[in-house]
């Protein structure tokens, strides 16, 4: 008898998030109008820059390179169409013990790609053509 009653708690338990999460689904309030607008318009909030900016960001938007980026325990290869991380390798680390070779973290070969993509190329981006 003792079971019973725990399942059938459990199954009212149940019933009773199903019927919340509908009541939530139809009482919930419509976006207004005003709360889309405040995300759109919050760019109008912070005043303009007044720093040239570097004639590389110029270039980056037509040209399509890659920049190398060393440190002391990491090389990076940056796409400037998009800003992706196209080759990485760690400096320190040798693919084999007491190896010349660095081990490779992301590189981009004929039939192998591996890269990370930053977001920011696409059809209404920044870098995108159409």
């Amino acid at each position: 008898m003792e079971s019973q009653r725990n399942l059938l708690i459990v199954a009212l338990l149940f019933i009773s998030f199903l019927l919340f999460q509908q009541w939530q689904i139809d009482n919930a309030p419509a976006p207004t109008p005003e709360e889309q607008t405040a995300t759109t318009t919050v760019d109008a909030d912070i005043p303009a820059s007044t720093a040239v900016a570097a004639p590389v960001l110029e270039t980056a938007s037509t040209d399509r390179q890659v920049i190398t980026v060393v440190t002391d325990t990491l090389e990076l290869a940056i796409d400037t169409l998009g800003g992706d991380i196209v080759e990485s390798s760690l400096l320190q680390y040798p693919v084999e013990l007491n190896g010349v070779e660095n081990l490779k973290l992301l590189e981009q070969r004929n039939n192998f790609t591996f890269v990370a993509q930053s977001g920011l190329i696409g059809a209404n981006g920044p870098d995108g053509s159409a």
